[in-house]
């Protein structure tokens, strides 16, 4: 089998120009993912009666299903059930009104969350305790305690395991094809129904993923080394 090197190069610049739907689904899924990490993390490490157990539960059911399963419930089943509240109390909203995206963001958001915790907590529990004590002997509050030293020491920290569920965040928005949003894997897709060459589409796709991929690794390396200069020591590996 020849393989059809032009059609490559049209992949590559088709799907390439879905790139920016690509970031703007990973980019804004791991925002929301790392918000919502942040209250089941501190949940969690606070112990915080009945709720630290919903977050072992959210984490573990999270991580627990395929994150196809969870866009299709977010897709097909939530907004069924929504529709049909909203139809029996009268009200005119129906989940349609959502653009597919916003469903995909969602979705990944909370996937990524569950991964994002994990990562916080391993933070978290790296800590040592003397800082949060002198913290603590001077006057400051438990609120200023976790917005001025364990937030952005924990983050700090956290660095390259971030980078690594943002790449995998990046990979999963390939998984938005099926629900009809058309982003690079899509597109790639789309294109290779023409004529069959899925080989060349795919290997385009892959491409286009790894370049992101190494554009997310370099963009690591030198949040890394600007913290580094700014007095910060990281305690973990890269991933």
């Amino acid at each position: 089998m020849d393989f059809d090197w032009k059609f490559f190069w049209e992949v590559v610049r088709g799907a390439g120009k879905a790139v920016p739907l690509t970031l703007y689904l990973s980019l804004w899924s791991f925002f929301f993912g790392l918000l919502i990490a942040l209250v089941i993390a501190i949940l969690r490490y606070k112990k915080i009666f009945i709720l630290d157990k919903f977050a072992d539960f959210y984490v573990s059911f999270i991580r627990g299903t395929p994150v196809i399963l969870q866009l299709y419930l977010v897709y097909y089943i939530i907004p069924a059930i929504v529709d049909n509240f909203m139809i029996k109390h009268g009200f005119s909203f129906r989940m349609n009104q959502i653009e597919i995206k916003k469903l995909v963001v969602l979705t990944l958001s909370i996937n990524m969350s569950a991964y994002l915790a994990e990562t916080i907590r391993g933070g978290l529990n790296s800590l040592g305790r003397s800082e949060i004590e002198a913290a603590m002997s001077i006057g400051m509050t438990g609120g200023q305690i976790l917005r001025r030293i364990i937030i952005p020491q924990v983050l700090v920290i956290s660095i390259p395991n971030f980078s690594s569920h943002l790449i995998g965040i990046i990979q999963a928005t390939s998984l938005a094809f099926y629900v009809t949003l058309v982003e690079v894997t899509g597109t790639a897709r789309i294109m290779a129904m023409d004529n069959w060459k899925y080989f060349e589409a795919y290997v385009a796709t892959g491409l286009i993923y790894w370049l992101l991929t190494v554009a997310v690794e370099i963009i690591t390396f030198i949040v890394e080394k600007l913290v580094e200069k700014r007095g910060y020591a990281l305690h973990t590996r890269r991933a």
